[in-house]
């Protein structure tokens, strides 16, 4: 019978079949543990790799409803009625777009 697999994580890089895992990276193997290696489980290393991930905060303005639109336009302080009237959906983006535009 072929050993488990089984998730660690440790305060050093460590090599283990053919791969560097950075200090603190958690790594699934099958490999005896080395000194230092924490078990750890299926929750924790997917909080880890969550937390290590870059998230895109900005999404695609053209995939985004009005509604997302105007919710979106709300966190940026962007009005989303000029004159009486509420801004079109290409209004809306253009404001938005306008607010992360770097000031001259």
């Amino acid at each position: 019978m072929s050993k488990q697999p089984t998730t660690y994580k440790a305060p050093h890089a460590v090599y283990v079949d053919n791969i560097l895992h950075p200090a603190s990276e958690p790594f699934t193997t099958t490999a005896t543990p080395g000194e230092k290696w924490e078990k750890i489980s299926a929750g924790e290393k997917v909080a880890a790799e969550a937390a290590s991930k870059t998230i895109d905060t900005q999404p695609s303005l053209d995939d985004l409803d009005t509604t997302a639109l105007k919710a979106l336009a709300a966190t940026k302080n962007v009005a989303t009625v000029a004159d009486g009237k509420t801004l079109s959906r290409k209004d809306l983006i253009a404001a938005i777009k306008a607010v992360d535009e770097p000031k001259l």
